[in-house]
């Protein structure tokens, strides 16, 4: 009797591959906040997961790339391409993308600040991960300078106050430290700290009403 070959399932493989990355991922995330980053192996990640230590690999590559896949999933969760293509309107409100950046600062920091700051240590020791992390900030940086692009020009920045300079600020304040300082140290919910940082970044860079150059 001549046998049927089974049809291969793709469909099932990708379901099953899809479970398997998120079993190493959790097991990652709750192993470098119980542990910090440099005291978890690849071994201690797959033995947590369930799965072989050669699936680790293939799946991610190493352990710097799931650090670096587990922060990318925090700005997806955070809504960072909304906040991208808001950003991209220049014709809409300053103060409205102000508030909009804020916004997704809190959500940011709100998702998983454990692993930020696991993130900040680990750079310290390995410089991968300082690269990475550099990257990030160079990336907040210059969602700041798209916050307040044309600003300077258009007369909407406080007196004496340069676009550069407000940057800055900007970039300072909404920061994970600052963040921490206030929601973790002094259990401020993130709620209360997005009205406050807001109000705060508005009042430092702003003028109560435009004064357009001559």
């Amino acid at each position: 009797m001549r046998k049927v070959k089974r049809k291969y399932d793709s469909a099932h493989r990708k379901q099953l591959a899809g479970k398997t990355r998120e079993q190493i991922l959790e097991s990652a995330r709750r192993l470098f906040r119980d542990r910090g980053y440099g005291r978890v192996t690849i071994d201690d990640i797959a033995a947590a997961a369930a799965v072989a230590v050669p699936t680790v690999y293939a799946t991610f590559g190493g352990k710097r790339a799931i650090l670096m896949q587990l922060l990318d999933e925090m700005e997806k969760a955070a809504d960072a391409p909304a906040l991208v293509e808001l950003l991209k309107n220049r014709a809409g409100d300053e103060r409205a993308r102000l508030r909009a950046f804020t916004d997704f600062s809190v959500r940011l920091f709100t998702e998983d600040n454990d692993l930020i700051r696991i993130a900040m240590l680990a750079g310290a020791a390995d410089p991968d991960v300082a690269v990475l992390w550099e990257t990030g900030d160079a990336r907040r940086l210059a969602a700041c300078r798209a916050v307040l692009e044309g600003c300077e020009q258009r007369g909407l920045l406080r007196e004496g106050l340069t676009e550069a300079r407000a940057v800055d600020i900007l970039w300072a304040l909404a920061s994970a430290e600052f963040y921490g300082m206030f929601v973790r140290g002094r259990q401020w919910t993130p709620a209360q700290f997005a009205d406050w940082l807001y109000q705060l970044a508005a009042e430092q860079l702003f003028r109560a009403s435009p004064q357009p150059r001559a």
